[in-house]
């Protein structure tokens, strides 16, 4: 068969007749592509969709059937498409539209109940002509205004019928005649006004207005085309779906229409794409006026009360003559030829001729001359009229806008009250077949001929394929056709079927069958007989079904594309004879074939190469494998295998080989002198435990060579077998294929290395040697390990599931690509484990007790998803080497003099880390150390050094070093930078810092106060070096402690303190007392003051003497006026102002509101650089109107105290406003861009930004800088 990628999914289609000849099934396997190409132009939009079994089934009303085989058992479920491509029904919406088995039933009650008995989610409000709601058991209702719709319900429209639903969040859906709507989904709750929705629609025309759903969230509702997706955003939308593409307009509000090419968005009234393709992007947009409109889409407009489109289109209805109306004439006259919508007659450009709601008699006139003009234009068949498009630019509308000539009822369309079930629809207009693409002609009705066809059937166009459902078996031969037979028998008969080069589809009974499928990509389906099959060259699909089958295999049916499924039943592969070798564990052999029991060889010098995995494999149908040479043509035939296979006895000329998982019967005519018999069982039948001890095992020979494969089951009279290197020897190396048991292994000597993923439940014990794996293999230990010298592993995987012990003083190793261990591993008393593996990954408990542990030569990584235990027995100390990160959640804790020697470049804390009993080193070695979790050091020193360069400590932001205890850095190599929260003490404490300590802007240090005395009663922070603060000071009282007037508590000391906190919290403690801060070169001082003065909830004026003063404002917008001194002021709530002279003040803070620094007196220069950032904090206006001249300064840190959260001026965070006017200059330092103007209160200001994001708001009287 020759390599050729199918262009569409075609897998099986059959063409199967039924009662009514002509009737077209077209199957298709899901399974097998991504695309299904319907019969013909507008099945999709008008068949059924029900589910049979896994296989999706869409009828249409005059028999033609669609079958998607395993449509409901793939997950990539294929796209449903039109024969031009331009529509595809996916997986949503035909999951809208499926129907269950058995088919539909017929309701009279329009407001019958779902089977699930759910609750609606609307009911019909308008409702003209037939309407009907099919129900999600299959019930089809026809419904009446006032009835109930539920989720699910799909509504479907008859001519000249229209229907209005007002759905649970006062959401209208109006469609109009001769469609298709399904309610997907409604889910809303009333008490907050949220929820979602979704609509499918397959055709129609239809106006949706949004209700409450959209104003909470307007994602969630959605409407599902064919052709698009509709995201409503806005208030009112309509839009016509047709076969040949859609047309969407927005009415109010905002639109965006998605295809598989683009997104359209429409948002102003009228605003209208088009939508040709699928996989085409929509068109650009344009608008409709009201007569457009109203041509567009009037046929839904008399159900769409209270909309813009109902609106419109009665004002058009009143002002114009000839236009038609929304609902149709009720012309009573036998005249044909008129339709009673907006549409207008087909092949005129003359638009309606009724009134509104179908009143005849007031334009009887204007009716009858333009039914005399339709009805002439009908008697000529197949021409139709331009549409009366008055805009040539605009894309032109479906077809659904002109008017159609044909049958229409004399009789009024109302509610249906008889008795009797409606009638099952008409069947849809099949195309002319001019109009469908030529890769997809419609296949022809099958002929009733056993013969291929005459001479003059060449085969030269698809009109050529041939359609054969024969009846009472024989033989066909179609070898000269070369395009293509759909063969399909209509009964069991024996069939023999040959076909030539063309793409053909063979299905048979349960007869047995013949079948040569010739050079084509042949799709050949048999049942249950017992058939032989030949698919030929070609990309052939091939199911045997049942029975004892019998598929020849040539040199070409391996390749891509190709499946044979032997099916049921015990079938035979008989590989060609000029195939001279076959491995069934080849991939692209065995992606090809499957469930064969048999195999046949018939060449000459052919080898078959199996593995037991092959025989148990796809492939095999079944444990069992028969490789037959009945019909070989010569000897020397042979089996290759790299598997261990043991001869279990030979019958009817047949040998029998087993495995630990299959059995292979092979014909005794076939050389199966490859096939290795080393297959060992440890029987303990010797006078010892030794591996070399022949008697040891089953076969008396003791497995010394490599390939063998080794079980070790557990036997009583046996602790553990001793592997030792050989007698006199302790080189001695063995190899083996695979090894298992469950009786304890001990090497004390000699190497053991395994082939392939082997396990090993037993105990194991290394005390000497090796035992490993190699390369790209996995040895599983399940059972207890001990380690006291010799190596475990080699170049593959070693998995630990149990303990790995080293007792007192053992030294061992672990190599291999990598080391996983999920139990705990052990060492105590001076053992040293170096661990070489490539990785290590640790998800047991790891103890380690005055012992060393180093990973891969101390630059590998060891990673902790558990528990690691430095052990603190007989103050011992302890050594690792090599990179360390802990894992999120995972603790270290270390209770021992413990010397973490980290070699690799990153290592983390992403757990915890306790220090506890003993000091303990942290070794850099020029490396990075990262908290990213918790580290509590307990009264013991952690040491952190390197021996080289541009080693750093980092604590991250968000993350907490807390304790009693110090982290040392002094030494010179390490710098310790902290984003994150140094908690002192574990309430309280002293916590220490020896070396430089480094605050970033993100850093948060917490002080808890109890009481007055530093260490036991409050927490402090020592630094011994430099210390450089920033971030934020946060102050707790604790334990039920008030701090009262004239307490202090020194909070921070260190040789030189630099830089000052960004923000401080916790200042303002009471009514009566708060706190202040003295900061100099060398500590941080808090003390507690008295308020002196307090506003009221009211407007208050807070006047200050010269003295200090402590002045807390009220709830009101109060004035607060220092009159020098080192007044400390508190806003509290409200839009405060802070009137200054100077700067003379010790701290500002504006607490909640939008408040204000206004400067007033004498002075012509702020310079708001010479104070701390936390001097002034939440502070959204600086004001200098006052003065006649003046000069402001600000550097960063001062607009960072600033901050305090959304400024109500500007409605933005990390926003500043400085009203000013001629005269006045600002200075803030850094680099700025003026980014536009803004207007504040009715004056003009300049808008500076950083790329931090800070923004200042500057009048634009006032020159910047």
């Amino acid at each position: 068969m020759a390599k050729e990628e199918p262009v569409f999914l075609n897998v099986e289609k059959l063409n199967v007749p039924t009662s009514n000849e002509g009737h077209i099934v077209t199957v298709f396997d899901a399974t097998t592509g991504t695309q299904v190409r319907a019969p013909y132009e507008g099945f999709l939009s008008d068949a059924t969709y029900q589910q049979r079994g896994a296989d999706l089934v869409l009828s249409d009303a005059d028999g033609t059937q669609l079958i998607v085989k395993n449509y409901f058992d793939v997950i990539l479920k294929p796209d449903l498409i039109s024969p031009d491509g331009r529509q595809a029904v996916g997986a949503e919406l035909v999951k809208s539209f499926i129907l269950p088995t058995p088919a539909t039933q017929y309701a009279q009650i329009g407001n019958a109940v779902p089977a699930s008995s759910a609750e609606p989610i609307g009911v019909v409000a308008e409702l003209k002509g037939r309407v009907f709601a099919v129900r999600t058991d299959g019930t089809r209702v026809e419904l009446k205004k006032g009835d109930n719709v539920f989720q699910g319900d799909v509504i479907e429209t008859e001519k000249e019928s229209a229907a209005n639903m007002l759905l649970a969040d006062k959401t209208t859906f109006a469609i109009g005649d001769e469609a298709r709507l399904a309610l997907d989904e409604m889910v809303y709750n009333p008490a907050t006004k949220e929820g979602q929705s979704q609509f499918s629609i397959l055709k129609g025309v239809f106006v949706f207005a949004s209700g409450e759903i959209a104003k909470t969230d307007n994602s969630k509702m959605i409407v599902t085309t064919p052709v698009a997706t509709i995201g409503i955003r806005g208030t009112e939308v309509s839009g016509d779906i047709s076969d040949e593409g859609a047309q969407i307009t927005v009415l109010d509000g905002t639109v965006t229409v998605s295809t598989n090419a683009g997104t359209a968005t429409l948002g102003s009234q009228g605003e209208t794409t088009s939508i040709s393709d699928i996989n085409s992007a929509p068109s650009e947009t344009f608008t409709l006026n009201a007569a457009q409109l109203q041509k567009a889409y009037g046929s839904v407009a008399s159900v769409s009360s209270g909309t813009k489109l109902g609106t419109s289109v009665n004002k058009t209805n009143e002002g114009a003559d000839g236009e038609g109306s929304s609902s149709g004439s009720s012309d009573s006259s036998d005249n044909e030829g008129s339709e009673g919508s907006s549409e207008g007659s087909e092949g005129s450009q003359q638009e309606g001729e009724g009134t509104d709601e179908g009143q005849g008699g007031e334009d009887q006139e204007a009716e009858a001359e333009a039914e005399a003009e339709a009805e002439a234009e009908a008697e000529q068949p197949g021409k139709e009229g331009p549409e009366g498009n008055t805009n040539p630019t605009q894309p032109p509308p479906s077809n659904r806008t002109q008017g159609e000539l044909g049958n229409i009822s004399s009789e009024p369309r109302g509610g249906n009250a008889t008795a009797a079930p409606p009638p099952p629809p008409e069947p849809p207009p099949q195309p002319p077949a001019s109009s469908l693409p030529e890769s997809s002609p419609p296949p022809p009705n099958p002929p009733k001929s056993t013969t291929p066809p005459d001479e003059g059937d060449n085969g030269d166009s698809d009109s050529d394929r041939l359609t054969v459902t024969p009846t009472g078996g024989g033989t066909y031969d179609y070898s000269t056709n070369s395009t293509g037979v759909d063969f399909t028998p209509s009964d069991n008969e024996n069939y023999t079927v040959d076909t030539g080069s063309g793409q053909d589809v063979i299905t048979t009974g349960s007869g047995s069958d013949a079948v040569e499928g010739g050079s084509g990509n042949d799709t050949i389906t048999t049942g249950d007989g017992n058939d032989t099959i030949n698919g030929g060259d070609g990309v052939d699909k091939i199911d045997a079904g049942g029975g004892d089958d019998i598929v020849e295999y040539s040199a070409g049916d391996s390749s891509a594309g190709n499946t044979v499924d032997g099916g049921a039943g015990t079938d035979t592969l008989v590989i060609d004879g000029n195939i001279n070798a076959v491995d069934l564990g080849e991939e692209t052999f065995a992606s090809v074939f499957k469930d064969f029991e048999w195999v046949e060889l018939e060449g000459s010098n052919q080898t078959l190469t199996v593995d037991a995995a092959d025989v148990t494999g796809s492939v095999i149908g079944g444990s069992v494998l028969t490789v037959d040479a009945t019909n070989r043509k010569t000897s020397g035939l042979a089996i290759a295998s790299g598997d261990s296979w043991i001869s279990t006895g030979t019958a009817s000329g047949f040998e029998t080989l087993t495995s630990n998982s299959a059995t292979l019967v092979v014909d005794t005519a076939i050389n199966i002198d490859d096939i290795k018999t080393t297959q060992y069982s440890f029987d303990g039948g010797g006078t010892d435990a030794s591996w070399f001890t022949a008697a040891n095992w089953d076969n008396n020979v003791a497995p010394e060579t490599s390939g063998s494969t080794i079980d070790i089951p557990n036997i009583a009279s046996t602790t553990n077998v001793l592997f030792n290197g050989g007698a006199g020897s302790n080189s001695n190396s063995v190899t083996v294929s695979a090894i298992s048991g469950s009786e304890g292994l001990s090497l004390t000597g000699g190497q053991l290395l395994v082939d392939s993923n082997s396990t090993l439940s037993g105990t194991i014990s290394i005390n000497g040697g090796q035992l490993g794996p190699n390369s790209g293999d996995t040895l599983t230990l399940t059972g207890p390990v001990t380690l006291t010298q010799g190596t475990l592993g080699h170049q593959g995987t070693v998995t630990l599931s149990n303990t790995l012990s080293l007792n007192a003083n053992a030294d061992a190793t672990i190599v291999g690509a990598e080391f996983n261990s999920s139990g705990p591993i052990s060492l105590v008393n001076s053992a040293t484990l170096d661990i070489q593996s490539d990785t290590f990954t640790n998800t047991g408990t790891l103890d380690i007790t005055g012992s060393t542990l180093t990973i891969n030569d101390s630059a590998g990584t060891l990673t902790n998803n558990t528990t690691i235990n430095f052990n603190s027995d007989n103050d011992d100390s302890s050594v690792f080497n090599g990179a360390l990160v802990n894992s999120a959640s995972e603790t270290i804790t270390v209770s021992d003099d413990t010397t973490f020697n980290l070699h690799g470049a990153d290592n983390a804390n992403n757990g915890t880390m306790i220090f506890n009993t003993n000091d303990s080193t942290i070794e850099l070695n020029g490396g990075e150390f990262t908290n990213n979790g918790s580290i509590e050091i307990n009264e013991v020193t952690v040491m952190v050094q390197s021996d080289t360069a541009g080693a750093t400590f980092t604590n991250s932001s968000g993350q907490t070093i807390s304790g009693t205890g110090t982290l040392n850095t002094t030494d010179t190599d390490v710098t310790l930078e902290n984003n994150g929260v140094i908690s002192a003490g574990q309430s309280p404490g002293i916590l220490t810092f020896a070396g430089n300590f480094t605050n970033g802007e993100s850093a948060i240090s917490d002080i808890e106060i109890g009481g007055t005395e530093p260490g036991s009663e409050h927490d402090k922070v020592v630094v011994n070096g430099d210390l450089h603060l920033d971030g934020t000071l946060q102050v707790l009282e604790y334990g039920g402690f008030k701090v009262g007037v004239g307490d202090s508590f020194n909070i921070f000391e260190a040789d030189n303190i630099s830089g000052g906190f960004r923000k401080v919290l916790g200042f303002n403690l009471s009514d009566d007392v708060i706190l202040d801060m003295d900061q100099s070169d060398n500590s941080v001082l808090l003390r507690g003051k008295a308020v002196t003065l307090h506003g009221t909830s009211g407007n208050d004026n807070l006047i200050g003497s010269e003295n200090e003063d402590v002045v807390k404002g009220g709830g009101g917008p109060d004035t607060i006026i220092s009159n020098g001194g080192r007044d400390v002021m508190f806003g509290e709530a409200g839009d405060d102002t802070f009137e200054l002279q100077d700067l003379g003040f010790a701290r500002i803070d504006g607490g909640t509101g939008t408040d204000t620094l206004y400067f007033t007196g004498e002075a012509e220069a702020f310079n708001l650089t010479n104070l701390r950032s936390d001097q002034i904090q939440d502070i959204e206006h600086i004001d200098l109107s006052a003065l006649n001249s003046a000069t402001l300064t600000l550097g960063d840190d001062n607009l960072n105290g600033f901050f305090g959260g959304i400024n109500d001026l500007t409605g933005k965070e990390n926003s500043l406003v400085i009203s000013g006017q001629k005269g006045h200059h600002v200075d803030i330092a850094g680099d700025w861009s003026n980014t536009g103007t803004t207007s504040i209160n009715g004056n003009s200001y300049s808008i500076y930004q950083k790329d931090t994001g800070v923004e200042v708001a500057i009048a634009q009287d006032i020159s910047f800088a």
